[in-house]
């Protein structure tokens, strides 16, 4: 049952994101991934929590990773009482803990994929299929529809994603790639219209770690060939079509290769594309909060070093985001460092180096490179955009991740003698009856 369940959550995650992420109730302030955590975190102690803390107690291949999450949630902690010290508010400060609570969920991923070990594939092909169609239904109607979820201004039907996602997944474990054409053109297509530029670069950076690990570059091109053909073929038919309303701009060619060149060369993108300056601006939109979060941080030695505390309005160091509720600045690292300063910084780096050492033990035992390619399609997406700090973007990436390292991690199974030492004799009970 709870394979089921947690395939269901991933994959509405990935397809859905943020309308996802805001079941069942936002005004009660109950997060369908927050429930999940801690449901599982109760009936399924040993696989989690006691695996986690014997590898504390015990070395093993999960041991690096237990030692950087313990001190990535330790500061996270330290980050949350140095905010309500300062008077923050005390729900925005909750908030951003869970950039440090999250990473749990790599543990849950870890027993999914012992669990099942063809779990991964089976998901990525199920996947790509509602990618695929999700994504074309909701560029074509679902984002017209002014729906939102009951106590908030949510859509019921998000900004389709997980299309790149489904294009690597595909390409490390499908034999044949002529056999999923369609899979393969369908989430080019979404990829391509819903137009996330990060999203672009990520999977570009992806196709590339892919392609010096398995030295297969055969694939590499058919996927830049079909990406070419679908761009060539708009441009011959001439196809425009309106473009999703959190996207702006339009559908074509020539505004898709415009928002692309915008965040270089903004001149020659005003050849391109008649929207070439709303693109342009949500780069400098982008840029010049981020030039407020270094000057801040860096403007006192204490800050430099610990940052801002969590519950600190970073959106009021701009005055176009003065007395609004965001607190991603779109970007993992400036997020750390305005927050956390650098030593949340290094540590969240070392704690994702823990889990990219994992990717690529795998890779050596099974010579799959789908977690290598996950992890740097993910970090990368994260330097310009809000993956590790928001539930829709984290917790597939930690669920992916754990499930993927699955195979470098079977000595670190928790035998009843070390729960003795691990847990508390309630929960120790329990684990030994089940």
């Amino acid at each position: 049952m709870w394979l089921k369940l947690l395939g269901f959550l991933l994959l509405g995650y990935v397809c859905i994101g943020r309308s996802f992420a805001y079941l069942p109730s936002p005004a009660l302030k109950l997060f369908v991934g927050d429930l999940t955590l801690g449901t599982f975190l109760l009936t399924h102690p040993r696989a989690t929590m006691g695996r986690w803390f014997a590898a504390l107690l015990k070395h093993n291949s999960l041991s690096g990773f237990a030692w950087m999450l313990l001190l990535f949630m330790q500061y996270g902690a330290l980050e949350l009482v140095r905010g309500l010290s300062l008077g923050y508010d005390p729900l925005t400060a909750a908030q951003n803990l869970v950039f440090n609570v999250y990473p749990l969920f790599f543990l849950i991923g870890a027993w999914m994929g012992a669990r099942d070990p063809a779990f991964l594939p089976r998901f990525i092909r199920i996947q790509a299929w509602c990618s695929g169609l999700y994504g074309l239904a909701y560029i074509f109607v679902l984002n017209r529809l002014d729906t939102s979820i009951p106590g908030s201004n949510v859509p019921w039907f998000g900004q389709a994603g997980g299309a790149a996602l489904a294009l690597i997944g595909l390409m490390c474990f499908e034999r044949s790639l002529a056999r999923s054409w369609l899979l393969i053109l369908m989430n080019a297509v979404v990829m391509l219209a819903v137009q996330v530029r990060a999203e672009w670069v990520s999977f570009l950076v992806a196709l590339i770690i892919w392609a010096v690990l398995t030295g297969r570059t055969g694939r590499v091109l058919v996927s830049l060939q079909v990406i070419a053909l679908i761009l060539l073929a708009g441009y011959l038919a001439d196809v425009r079509l309106p473009s999703p309303k959190t996207r702006g701009g339009e559908i074509s060619t020539r505004e898709i290769v415009g928002r692309a060149v915008a965040a270089f060369d903004p001149e020659w993108a005003g050849e391109l594309a008649r929207n070439s300056r709303f693109y342009a601006g949500t780069i400098s939109f982008r840029v010049t909060w981020w030039k407020a979060i270094w000057e801040l941080t860096h403007s006192d030695p204490a800050t430099a070093l610990l940052g801002q505390g969590y519950g600190y309005r970073l959106g009021d160091l701009v005055p176009y985001l003065r007395n609004e509720t965001i607190r991603t600045p779109h970007s993992v690292f400036f997020y750390a460092l305005g927050y956390t300063g650098w030593i949340g910084v290094v540590l969240f780096v070392l704690y994702l180096a823990a889990i990219v050492r994992l990717a690529w033990r795998v890779f050596v035992i099974t010579g799959q490179p789908f977690g290598m390619a996950f992890c740097a399609m993910a970090i990368t997406g994260a330097l310009f955009g809000n993956l590790f700090e928001t539930p829709f973007g984290a917790i597939p990436f930690y669920l992916l991740a754990g499930i993927s390292a699955a195979p470098a991690l079977r000595d670190a199974s928790v035998p009843v003698d070390t729960l003795a030492v691990c847990l508390p004799s309630e929960l120790r009970r329990h684990c030994q009856q089940h």
